[in-house]
């Protein structure tokens, strides 16, 4: 239901909604995860997990990158893309 708004707000890349959508059913058992080992004092095994999850979250980021067609689809910083869901205020005096 909400995947119109969601590729709209995303510049029409459909790949970056699904690993957005991964990422948090990821999370959130990594959460879980996390908590057990810290909470059965197995620290080494909690740091191992953080350095892979940062590994893998570099190299998954670097592979989404590569799979949008059109880089120039997302709008630049302080600007709004007619085509995105990314909205710009402009209510700042100082902008």
């Amino acid at each position: 239901m909400g995947w119109p708004l969601l590729t709209e707000a995303f510049g029409g890349q459909a790949v970056t909604v699904v690993a957005m959508g991964v990422l948090c059913l990821v999370s959130a058992g990594q959460f879980v995860v996390r908590g057990a080992l810290i909470g059965m004092d197995r620290l080494g095994r909690h740091a191992a997990i953080m350095v892979l999850d940062s590994g893998l979250r570099v190299a998954l980021a670097a592979l989404v990158a590569t799979l949008i067609v059109d880089p120039g689809s997302l709008p630049s910083p302080g600007r709004s893309s007619p085509r995105s869901g990314w909205r710009t205020p402009r209510s700042c005096s100082r902008c």
